[in-house]
């Protein structure tokens, strides 16, 4: 599974406004659909992240929800945790994002 959209911000690294116009623009989807567009790597590395296994997997946590909206401009697709937004943006150039996030990027806010 090839990731289409990459992980950029969280709510906290962003600004009010771009916060506010992407949940503005915020539609439902699943976590099927959210798991596909981000691929493989990224999305294991977010539950080993957020401490989910199969103990806990994040389908049954309430606190969790998957939507996809407008990034500064750019198509995106976030979930939500505890009222914190993780922001994914489809890559600029429209192909494949190669790899995941271990760039420690998910901790630091901006990437």
């Amino acid at each position: 599974m090839t990731a289409e959209y990459r992980f950029v911000t969280n709510c906290i690294g962003s600004d009010s406004e771009s916060i506010r116009d992407l949940v503005d623009s915020e539609k439902d989807i699943t976590l099927r659909t959210f798991r596909q567009h981000i691929g493989l790597d990224q999305w294991k590395e977010l539950l080993e992240n957020f401490g989910y296994d199969r103990h806990l997997p994040i389908s049954k946590d309430w606190h969790v929800g998957f939507y996809k909206g407008v990034y500064r401009g750019k198509p995106a697709v976030f979930l939500r945790h505890s009222a914190i937004e993780w922001i994914f943006v489809k890559d600029a150039s429209g192909g494949p994002v190669a790899g995941g996030t271990r760039s420690g990027a998910w901790w630091g806010g901006r990437r």
